[in-house]
């Protein structure tokens, strides 16, 4: 009878291998005939952060406050605030014209080329936004009138584009609103929309500075723990003498955690284009504003608790204590707690500094994504900012470190070493989450929280790094609604 340590009885084995490749081949497939996919929120940030310019948005609107406070800064801020405006457009210009062009960056140039008077650079940008998102033609045909450079155009074909500009939101449809009412001489809405841009541009900056203070204090933890470890460990190549740690001794072999390995992204898959389905057709019906978070909740609830009855089946199945073997334990919490985030402020300083050596390799310092409009809608709905919190922040974590720290990570451990365990959690992190854009970023993040758990045996510390991270990208989200 042919034998794996890792597999178990090869021959018996092989109805769970025949499934688990049906469904990799399913949710391949599925993704081939070209559908959406997973629409969960924290898969979306990372499959959709090469498609959008969130960063590019954040620095032009932190030089526009700069501007805004110029004349109370020095000389040397201002032109700071003017260089930051430039290279934000420069990063627009960039994925404007990469070989796959980016529609949010062509529709940006086009508005804020316009907006500073080169109607014709204007028009190429937004006849090209059109080409590139028909389902939005009706807005940048509306923007190409505004910002038309023929004179005397006529009134009514303007006026005709006021309830699709109405119908925007946000800081680039102030820009086009005001430009839009300049050009039919109506100075009182000009002069109120001048006034809703400043009060905004003002609550974008102070809100910026918020973050960036947090951002600061966890990088600046983070690099005085390396400093205190330089110190106390040296700089030798030898390292210090330590017991050796056993292999986690966990139940499940290679096998389990292939299956889940291959269940997780086929649920996604599956789930992920019923919701889509169901949404394309009850959204006209489904006028409650809560409607979308809600369907997404239940989306990530039933993946979730599909992948966990798998999980606490097979542990149940084979061990007494099947809580404790998924590292399901908090002694001395607060420690563990502390070991979260001091674990997290160490991961920020090191890819902050790892983005600076590799500038333009690495993307993102967090691994950011798509508009907070194509995620959490209208950023004013208080109730959809809670929804949205509690799952990003405290269901999402809860679930992801069971599944891929708890079981996959302790089960890949049973066998391998830490450092080739880790490598191989953080790669198989990665490509659950459908972003091959975000390999380096999310291959790390991955490798972090991996590490939580081999020093502590606890998946708390993982589960608090985690929800701090997804907490720190949700509230850049929310700044950059604002």
């Amino acid at each position: 009878m042919a034998y794996h340590p890792a597999i178990g009885d090869i021959r018996s084995q092989l109805p769970r291998v025949a499934l688990i490749a049906a469904m990799l081949a399913a949710a391949a497939t599925l993704l081939a005939l070209g559908t959406e996919g997973p629409s969960l929120p924290p898969d979306r940030w990372y499959r959709l952060s090469g498609r959008h310019v969130m960063h590019a948005d954040i620095a032009f609107r932190f030089g526009l406050w700069l501007e805004q406070l110029g004349y109370r800064l020095p000389s040397y801020v201002q032109r700071h605030a003017r260089l930051t405006t430039e290279q934000a457009i420069s990063v627009y210009e960039r994925q404007a014209l990469t070989d796959v062009p980016n529609p949010g960056a062509v529709y940006r140039l086009g508005v804020i080329y316009g907006h500073r008077g080169y109607h014709r650079q204007a028009e190429h940008y937004l006849t090209w936004a059109v080409a590139l998102d028909e389902a939005k033609s009706d807005l940048y045909y509306a923007l190409a009138q505004v910002y038309s450079d023929e004179p005397g155009a006529p009134a009514d074909d303007l006026e005709a584009q006021e309830a699709v500009l109405a119908g925007q939101v946000g800081w680039l449809a102030d820009i086009t609103l005001r430009d839009y009412h300049e050009r039919l001489g109506n100075p009182e809405q000009v002069e109120d929309i001048e006034r809703r841009q400043a009060q905004r541009t003002r609550l974008f900056g102070l809100s910026l500075c918020v973050l960036g203070i947090a951002l600061a204090a966890l990088m600046l933890l983070g690099l005085t723990l390396l400093v205190i470890s330089a110190m106390r460990y040296g700089f030798s190549l030898v390292p210090p003498r330590r017991e050796p740690q056993l292999p986690f001794l966990v139940p499940w072999t290679f096998i389990d955690v292939a299956e889940i390995v291959a269940l997780l992204p086929f649920a996604l898959v599956v789930v992920g284009v019923s919701a889509a389905s169901l949404w394309a057709q009850a959204s006209a019906q489904w006028t409650w504003p809560l409607a979308r978070p809600l369907l997404v909740t239940a989306q990530y609830l039933g993946v979730a608790a599909l992948c966990l009855i798998v999980i606490f089946k097979r542990v149940r199945a084979r061990s007494s204590a099947p809580s404790r073997s998924l590292g399901l334990r908090a002694a001395r919490p607060l420690r563990l707690i502390g070991a979260g985030i001091a674990g997290y402020a160490v991961f920020i300083a090191l890819i902050s500094l790892l983005a600076v050596v590799l500038r333009g390799m690495l993307g993102e310092v967090l691994p950011l994504a798509s508009s907070v409009e194509e995620l959490i809608g209208s950023p004013h709905s208080t109730g959809e900012l809670i929804i949205y919190a509690v799952l990003v922040c405290v269901i999402a974590p809860i679930v992801e470190e069971i599944i891929f720290r708890g079981y996959v990570y302790a089960g890949i451990r049973r066998f391998l070493r830490p450092p080739q365990a880790m490598l191989l959690g953080g790669l198989i992190f990665w490509v659950v989450h459908f972003n091959p854009t975000a390999l380096l970023v999310i291959t790390l993040i991955g490798i972090m929280l991996c590490y939580l758990y081999e020093r502590t045996r606890s998946l708390l510390p993982g589960m608090v790094a985690h929800g701090l991270h997804n907490a720190i990208v949700l509230v850049a989200l929310v700044v950059h609604s604002i």
